[in-house]
């Protein structure tokens, strides 16, 4: 073997040496690290099945008030019903009462007007006493 061979060869066990170093020193930091994220998954994925959960009861309650909700809106709107009966009535005997206490006097005289004829005469009647004509 000639000398140039065997100082390539001590020159590339040397750079082995050096990245055999290299990772022996950045190892523990390597291991603590993929011992941080396992751990940091088992933590999340612990917190995303209790994320589901909270989300299975907000899903729930939700529903639970949609259905409050609803029943709600039908209570709403019988109630509406009724006071729109309610006020059709109220519209009907108020425009009742403004008619009883409106006083037509065509309509008056045309149910009276036998007893105006018979007052009117016996008016003329009595005038004719003191009235000479």
């Amino acid at each position: 073997m000639a000398d140039g061979d065997v100082g390539k060869i001590y020159d590339r066990l040397d750079d082995h040496d050096h990245r055999i170093t290299q990772l022996e020193s950045t190892r523990p930091f390597l291991q603590d690290l993929i011992a941080r994220s396992v751990k940091s998954n088992e933590t999340l994925a612990e917190t995303m099945k209790d994320v589901q959960m909270s989300m299975v009861k907000l899903n729930a309650k939700l529903d639970d008030q949609s259905k409050e909700i609803k029943a709600m809106k039908q209570a709403s709107e019988t109630a509406n019903a009724a006071v729109n009966t309610k006020l059709t009535v109220v519209e009907t005997k108020v425009s009742q009462l403004e008619d009883a206490g409106k006083f037509d006097i065509r309509e008056w005289v045309k149910k009276n007007w036998p007893w105006l004829c018979v007052m009117a005469g016996l008016g003329i009647m009595w005038a004719s006493q003191y009235v000479k004509f």
